[in-house]
């Protein structure tokens, strides 16, 4: 330790031998720092900096930052500012460019070709009959901080890699709020009152903590391979949100939409989104797609559906006018239908459904098509039957309890078809607890009591024996032992109690 501090004490010793003088030089003290416009030269927008043209009231010709220093005022005929050089940067610094009466141009617009890099930030574009900020063919801008409000067409219009975060639109009435090509990101921007579409992007773009309301079109579009992530779109004509092939779409929702409330396309995923009083499907996903942990209610048509071999995980569907609708091959997983005023779940041939809950639907409560297997439900105080299944099928380990509505002959499980293995279900206090209109099928190892008819089956069906165990006498038990009350040694029985 001594050595260490004296080996310290040494070092610092020759450092002060070998530094410079102490006392400051003589002469008054001068700034050495750079000012703010030798760290970044600002150019202000004017007569003098920016002087306009034919076509434009101000023009930008040279790369650098510029800002407002006062609103701009349109002129009739004429973009309010014009860039024709890519490497721009316009800070409106809180000011506005306002359209004159009359005007059909736009507050912002691009040279034809200008491709690359502009900023623009901080400010109101408003009043202009072509739109707002329009560039079809600018790459790589960044749009923050933007109010766009009362334009003739399109707000906001800009091409690939474009980056749009916390603007405002409202009332872009003959157009589209906000239009960004592929690659972009649209983070936190508000778009109400749209004549087209709120906000759309192309493919392999971001959506994120949006809003779009009351547009002509769909709320929120986005393209192939996208994803939309915290959005809402309510009360918009057409679709809520669209999304197209392989698109995620997460934690959002849709409400009180003419059309479908969420609408992806093939192989997309939507989850745990909300859909509701949406005029059409609450939540629609094409082909192998996948739902999960969402909830669908007061939908017009389907709350949930599906095309072919999807997936539907975890969701709920109540007050819809059909629960669940799934196409072919898809499977639904721990899901629960209430109150719908159709089908619960209605699949197509091929479906497994599993784990699911089908209470109060105004149809049957799960019904499934060819193929099917149905297992470990439950469904209860359907008006129909609690699971109807046509053909081949297996319904295996499923409570259904006060399903049907006499004189309807439904019941707990309704079996109308051929080939069906109907095994392990437990039917109380239904219309009718299983009920077998088609022939061939298997049908063993079910329960049955205080069921209006505990069973039913038409002739030429396989079938276990039936036991009859409601008026046979069982004594008390009390210990580990005791006598066998099903007196008997037939493990398929079907039996009644």
């Amino acid at each position: 330790m001594r050595f260490w501090s004296a080996a310290c004490a040494a070092g610092c010793l020759a450092a002060g031998a070998g530094a410079g003088p102490l006392n400051p030089p003589a002469g008054p003290i001068a700034p050495t720092n750079k000012t703010l416009e030798q760290v970044e030269p600002r150019i202000p927008i004017g007569p003098d900096t920016t002087p306009g043209n034919g076509a434009a009231t101000y023009v930008i010709s040279e790369a650098g930052s510029y800002y407002l220093t006062e609103d701009l005022e349109g002129e009739v005929g004429k973009t309010g500012l014009l860039v024709e050089e890519s490497g721009v940067s316009v800070d409106l610094n809180g000011f506005s460019i306002v359209g004159a009466l009359g005007n059909t141009n736009a507050g912002i617009g691009f040279a034809p070709g200008l491709t690359l890099d502009v900023r623009i930030s901080d400010g109101l574009v408003g009043g202009w009959g072509l739109g707002g900020i329009i560039g079809p063919e600018l790459v790589n801008a960044r749009v923050s901080d933007v109010t766009i409000a009362t334009v003739g067409d399109w707000a906001m219009d800009l091409s690939q890699n474009a980056m749009i975060e916390r603007c405002y639109v409202v009332n872009a009435f003959e157009g589209n709020g906000i239009s960004a090509g592929p690659n972009s990101i649209v983070r936190d921007c508000i778009v109400v009152n749209c004549g087209l579409t709120g906000i759309i992007v192309g493919d392999r773009s971001l959506v994120s903590g949006c809003s779009a309301s009351l547009c002509q079109e769909t709320g929120i579009r986005a393209g192939n391979g996208s994803a939309v992530i915290g959005c809402n779109a309510d009360q918009n004509t057409q679709n809520g949100i669209t999304a197209v092939i392989g698109c995620t779409i997460e934690d959002c929702s849709a409400r009180s939409n003419g059309q479908t409330g969420i609408r992806a396309d093939f192989g997309s995923t939507v989850r745990g989104c909300a859909a509701s009083n949406n005029g059409n499907d609450g939540i629609l996903v094409a082909n192998h797609g996948t739902i999960e942990s969402c909830s669908a209610r007061d939908n017009t048509n389907s709350g949930i559906a599906t095309g072919q071999g999807a997936s539907i995980r975890g969701c709920s569907a109540a007050r819809n006018g059909r629960g669940i609708n799934a196409g072919a091959g898809s499977s639904i997983t721990g899901c629960s239908v209430i109150e719908n005023s159709a089908e619960g779940i209605d699949a197509d041939a091929g479906c497994t459904i599993v784990q699911c809950s089908a209470r109060d639907n105004a149809s049957e409560g799960i019904e499934a098509g060819v193929g099917s297997l149905v297992a470990f439900c439950t469904a209860s105080e359907n008006d129909l039957s609690g699971i109807r299944v046509s053909g081949s099928s297996i319904v295996s380990a499923n409570m259904c309890s006060d399903n049907g509505s006499l004189p309807i002959l439904d019941g707990g499980i309704l079996v109308d078809g051929t080939g069906n293995l109907i095994d392990g279900n437990h039917m109380v206090s239904n219309d009718i607890g299983l009920r077998v209109s088609g022939s061939n099928n298997m049908i063993v190892r079910n329960w049955a009591s205080q069921n209006a008819t505990n069973f039913s089956f038409v002739a030429n069906n396989r079938y276990a024996q039936v036991l009859d165990r409601l008026v046979v006498p069982s004594p008390a038990v009390s210990g580990n032992v005791s006598a066998d009350f099903l007196m008997t040694d037939n493990p398929y029985a079907n039996i009644a109690y």
